[in-house]
């Protein structure tokens, strides 16, 4: 009970930090694209017009919400890493399309303290998983040690910032080959990741 409530907690501050910048579907029900396994995750998130103008690529994104006590095992760790990794090879029921989304988020608490959180996320980074963290002035997003966005407020000022890594948390990794991949043009984008998405963002 303790940590359903903890996570709730988790989830409304996530949502209200989140809300000004990406459009938010709580809750999102799919199936796993090898066994069609019934699914749910969290949230998927879409940038705003605000993020996409300074880079976030304009595709939905996952996101799943743990409560991770401070004396948290490496098998709880270990599975909520696999349920990511899983979530991640889905196709969610949007509106009018499936959705399947460019990569999933992890966001957690007492992570930092947590030695197998930190070397799970370095792995994790191969499989287009990476985490949502709050900082001290914003929040950010990362692919183990590498940053693709941040948020912050300094002075008053909003600062959004896209990290300089091409391809961070979006390159394929299939077999021993690397595949880059061109959001713009959809280069190099096998079928099965074709997702939902509007020519211009809401």
């Amino acid at each position: 009970m303790v940590n359903i409530v903890q996570e709730d907690r988790l989830k409304q501050k996530f949502v209200t930090a989140v809300s000004p910048y990406f459009h938010v579907k709580p809750e999102v029900k799919g199936k796993h694209l090898a066994d069609g396994y019934p699914v749910r995750i969290d949230f998927l998130i879409l940038p705003k017009k605000e993020l996409v103008a300074v880079g976030f690529d304009p595709w939905w994104a996952g996101v799943e919400v743990k409560h991770l006590g401070a004396d948290c095992g490496t098998k709880k760790v270990n599975q909520l890493f696999a349920q990511a990794i899983t979530y991640q090879q889905c196709v969610y029921h949007g509106d009018n399309h499936d959705i399947r989304p460019i990569f999933t988020l992890l966001h957690t608490d007492n992570q930092d303290d947590n030695a197998t959180f930190g070397y799970l996320r370095s792995l994790a980074q191969y499989l287009n998983v990476g985490t949502f963290e709050f900082t001290r002035y914003g929040w950010k997003i990362g692919f183990g040690g590498g940053s693709y966005f941040r948020y912050g407020r300094y002075n008053g000022v909003p600062n959004l910032i896209k990290g300089n890594v091409p391809n961070l948390g979006t390159k394929l990794y299939i077999g021993n080959a690397t595949i880059g991949r061109d959001l713009t043009t959809e280069k190099y984008i096998p079928e099965r990741y074709h997702v939902e998405r509007s020519t211009t963002i809401p």
